[in-house]
């Protein structure tokens, strides 16, 4: 079983621009060294001790309940859906807005579950509570999704509600309602305060894409 969440990276050399990726996960029996990097696309440094505190943390107490007796290792890969070919050397990236797409991809590969191809994720994880935190150049990713027809769901973290986005960052918050506004009926943007709101929203009988 490989969990397998789909994304959006934002590459930024001045010029934002949004390129769609996946984050693949697969188990193993091993605990040492829970997480475990492989592949050309590494998360750097900082970027992975966030996720050993917080993202892994937030998986465990998920699975908990449901596997009492279990701790698996995991082993994580990044993968470019649009130039997997050209990364043959390795490529870090930076920043917490994969957080969400790692916590799906652990869930699924250790509960069997697949992730609906349909939807791209993308959020902070900002506690071990399971509080998210805004991210950056949603409206750039907006509007990569907008030009894949394939894509009919776009979750993404909004802190405390659409208002914390407001407060914080209002320009990105105009630019995100306009590309929202601007894009194809069939792409639905739904934004979460929280972990529970996010499983909710994917993982509950109900959740079923836009018409």
């Amino acid at each position: 079983m490989v969990g397998r969440v789909r994304t959006v990276l934002v590459l930024d050399g001045g010029n934002p621009v949004a390129v769609p990726a996946a984050v693949i996960a697969t188990r193993r029996t091993s605990t040492v060294q829970r997480l475990r990097q492989v592949g050309p696309g590494r998360f750097d440094p900082k970027t992975i001790r966030h996720i050993r505190s917080v993202v892994l943390p937030v998986a465990d107490r998920i699975l908990a309940p449901l596997q009492p007796d279990d701790k698996y290792g995991y082993n994580l890969s990044i993968l470019n859906l649009e130039a997997a070919s050209a990364w043959d050397t390795n490529v870090e990236i930076s920043g917490f807005s994969m957080d969400m797409s790692v916590l799906l991809a652990i869930l699924s590969v250790s509960l069997g579950l697949n992730m609906p191809e349909d939807t791209v994720v993308s959020g902070h994880i900002a506690s071990i509570d399971g509080d998210m935190g805004v991210v950056c150049h949603l409206s750039e990713k907006v509007g990569a999704l907008d030009r894949d027809a394939m894509i009919r769901w776009f979750v993404y973290a909004s802190g405390e509600g659409d208002e914390s986005l407001q407060i914080i960052a209002p320009k990105e918050s105009a630019r995100l309602i306009l590309a929202i506004r601007n894009a194809r009926d069939s792409l639905c943007c739904v934004s979460v305060g929280n972990v529970e709101e996010l499983l909710k929203t994917i993982l509950t009988p109900d959740y079923s894409p836009p018409a």
